[in-house]
């Protein structure tokens, strides 16, 4: 949520995921400090916040383990059969750089924390990195906005390759995702129209190219985006002093 008052922005997040035997809970707090300049806009911000892991050791099955008349036995001295917590940090840092012809961004998640215990095993703390790049080409009425994304937590390497069309208030283009044999995923079908200022409707349909996304089929994305168009946190106006020789 911009607020001009602070020349930038607040924000606040809630989420929690579900990954088999794995829970994640997370919440946090950002602020990004937007700077106009006469190149266009150089913006920073960070957030923080704490995630709460969980591990059910009873919804683990091993090869070896021995699981009957209600007993859980996983054959293994690291994994537990009950449920183990433990809570972390999160925080990112992430810088912006706007122009009229090309946008430029970095973030840097969990950069040099440790990896979370639980119990005697280790989890990842979700350290990665993101860069974005967009660059505008305008041909008549028709407006191109290739881009890039680069994602890696240093042990992988994933990127989409995006280019989408606008003329008038009418949009739509396509995005891939992965680079090679082992990071090509998936191929992004995108279309979209604004209504207004307020409103703008848009759809994805993700075709599966790897041999994962093939069995699971295509999946469909539908994107509703309200636009309040106002400035928030302005401040209050001035006081008024009343002069009275003009009464």
């Amino acid at each position: 949520m911009p607020v001009v008052i602070w020349e930038g922005a607040v924000g606040a997040y809630l989420k929690s995921d579900q990954l088999g035997s794995l829970s994640l809970t997370s919440a946090g707090i950002s602020y990004n400090r937007i700077l106009k300049r006469a190149f266009g806009v150089l913006s920073f911000g960070s957030s923080l916040g704490i995630t709460q892991s969980g591990l059910d050791g009873s919804l683990i099955v091993t090869p070896q383990g021995i699981y009957s008349a209600g007993s859980i036995d996983h054959q293994d001295i690291i994994l537990g059969t009950g449920i183990d917590r433990s809570v972390r940090l999160d925080y990112d840092l992430s810088l912006f750089l706007g122009h009229t012809k090309f946008d430029l961004g970095i973030s840097v998640q969990n950069l040099l924390l440790p990896n979370q215990k639980l119990g005697s095993t280790a989890i990842d703390n979700g350290k990665n990195v993101k860069i974005i790049g967009r660059y505008l080409f305008r041909i008549k009425d028709l407006l191109l906005y290739p881009s890039l994304l680069l994602k890696t937590n240093f042990a992988s390497y994933q990127s989409d390759l995006s280019c989408v069309a606008k003329s008038g208030n009418v949009f739509g283009g396509i995005s891939l995702r992965g680079f090679n044999a082992e990071s090509l995923d998936a191929l992004a079908i995108i279309a979209g129209i604004e209504f207004n200022k307020n409103y703008t409707l848009s759809y994805s349909y993700d075709v599966g190219l790897s041999q994962v996304g093939r069995l699971a089929g295509g999946s469909h994305e539908i994107h509703i985006n309200y636009n309040l168009n106002k400035l928030l946190g302005i401040g209050l106006p001035p006081e008024i002093i009343y002069n009275p020789r003009y009464l």
